[in-house]
């Protein structure tokens, strides 16, 4: 009798120790919210529904479930959210054994654990928008920096993540050290979508107007958060913490700004199984950098920064230069009359006005405040001195000393026409191709904001900026300013009519 009360009470015991699996159903429907604005969500891939309240069934199965929350004009959120709460039905699996004395057996089943009926998204990033009373960006470069104790994995339970408490282990990852990632097709991405890249116009560019973006990660902390139930059964989710220094230029490398901070990424989900987790890392660190990105960007920090400068021309007093007395009658006079401006670091192009040494190049050949001096075609160097600038149409005016036999004469009118031969005389790449001449034809005339521009096909690369483009008989036709790079892009090339110059830098023979 003893035996068969046993029995029964055993058998009780079983099948209500299992109750919280047996009486919760599978699923679980939990409400996607937000006050703000309608929101479309995902879950997993699969479209859940969209509007201010979501509500979608939820299979419970011990996985860590991937919401994307979208909404127009905001960042997509990433969310991961996780069984973490006991079924109602978890204290039926207790009463056997509170008669018993017996600690209980485990519930193993997944549906005995619940999701939070309920996720709340109000503060989602909103996307700033480009307006014409500001000026466009160009994205430069994603750099990586970081140190490896700025480097580390962060071991979480759930528990501890949820209540900011420290990780259960911290592992130091390899230093990292790029000056150019995978991350930077995503921020252009995105100022193209917010219009600060002009997308419309691709070819040419307003000098005052235009901004460069620069990003350097100088940290990294990826935080592997656990939810474990029985054993190796568990759900996991990933988040990326980061530190940044952003920087913005003017399109000439000047730095406007400077901006430190951090940024975290929203949580990825992973299977512990599958082994994707690094995938997954690697979609947490593009969206910290893209939170970081519109953190600067909707930041009153820059406002003045960004704002449109109308300036269309530069004033300068009259400035009365002597004549050459010997211009160039073929190319290798021309070449004579061709100098290279060097600095510490990097190097450009120029052409001699007069025979007492004023030499014309671009303004960003000289715009950073360094030592400039002037290789002469005979292989004289001399220090230079810039005598003014204008950033509007990057033309800048030097001066060193000597006599010098050959000068050009800057035109006071158009001298060339479509499919004229010309020949650019400059330094390409290195100071070792000093006086390389290349030939070409122009292409077309071009106009942007009211300023001239000859298109051409002559070779040109970096160091020919601010170097002369002559006819066959000498004769100054352009200055160099530059040209455009890309994947199947060749012999698009652009200078600024000489007859241009004497207003723009105000001088006078």
């Amino acid at each position: 009798m003893i035996k068969t009360l046993m029995s029964i009470l055993l058998l009780c015991a079983v099948i209500f120790s299992g109750c919280a699996t047996i009486l919760s159903p599978g699923s679980q429907e939990i409400a996607f919210k937000s006050d703000k604005q309608i929101i479309k969500v995902s879950i997993d891939s699969s479209y859940a529904g969209e509007g201010k309240d979501v509500k979608f069934r939820v299979e419970k199965d011990f996985r860590a479930k991937q919401v994307t929350i979208e909404s127009e004009g905001y960042k997509k959120e990433n969310f991961a959210f996780v069984q973490d709460s006991r079924s109602p039905f978890y204290i039926m699996s207790w009463i056997p054994f509170g008669i018993l004395l017996y600690p209980p057996f485990y519930d193993l089943g997944p549906s005995g654990w619940n999701y939070d009926d309920a996720y709340t998204f109000n503060n989602m990033i909103k996307y700033p928008v480009w307006n014409n009373s500001q000026k466009r960006v160009f994205f430069g470069n994603i750099a990586f920096d970081i140190k490896k104790a700025n480097h580390t994995l962060n071991s979480y339970s759930y528990s501890d993540f949820i209540d900011k408490d420290t990780p259960s282990k911290i592992t130091n990852l390899d230093s990292v050290n790029f000056k150019s990632t995978i991350f930077e097709d995503e921020i252009e991405n995105v100022l193209e979508r917010t219009q600060y890249i002009d997308t419309s116009n691709t070819v040419f560019f307003d000098n005052l107007n235009s901004l460069v973006l620069r990003c350097k990660v100088t940290k990294i902390s990826v935080n592997d958060v656990r939810r474990t139930y029985v054993g190796m059964i568990g759900s996991s989710f990933l988040q990326s913490a980061i530190s940044t220094d952003w920087v913005i230029e003017d399109l000439y490398g000047d730095t406007l700004f400077v901006e430190s901070g951090n940024s975290e990424s929203g949580y990825f989900a992973y299977d512990l199984f599958k082994g994707n987790a690094d995938k997954e890392i690697t979609k947490s660190i593009g969206d910290a950098i893209e939170v970081s990105l519109l953190n600067l960007m909707n930041s009153p920090k820059i406002s003045g920064i960004l704002k449109f400068d109308s300036v269309t021309t530069v004033k300068f007093d009259k400035l009365a230069i002597k004549s050459p007395g010997k211009l160039p009658s073929d190319i290798e006079q021309a070449m004579a009359a061709t100098v290279t401006v060097k600095s510490l670091n990097s190097h450009g192009s120029g052409f001699l006005i007069s025979n007492d040494g004023y030499i014309i190049t671009n303004h960003h050949v000289v715009n950073a405040k360094k030592k400039y001096t002037v290789l002469t075609n005979d292989g004289k160097e001399i220090e230079a001195t810039v005598v003014r600038t204008n950033k509007v149409l990057d033309l800048a005016l030097l001066k060193i000393d000597g006599d010098f036999e050959y000068a050009f004469k800057i035109p006071e009118s158009k001298n060339y026409k479509i499919g004229q031969s010309i020949f650019a005389i400059g330094t390409p790449k290195s100071l070792d191709l000093g006086q390389s001449v290349s030939k070409g034809v122009v292409s077309s005339l071009r106009k942007y904001r009211n300023y001239n521009y000859i298109q051409s096909d002559v070779s040109i690369n970096r160091g020919n900026s601010g170097g002369p483009i002559v006819s066959e008989s000498g004769e100054l036709l352009s200055i160099v300013e530059w040209k455009m790079f890309g994947i199947g892009t060749e012999g698009i090339s652009f200078s600024i009519p000489a007859e241009d110059v004497m207003e723009a830098l105000s001088i006078s023979y």
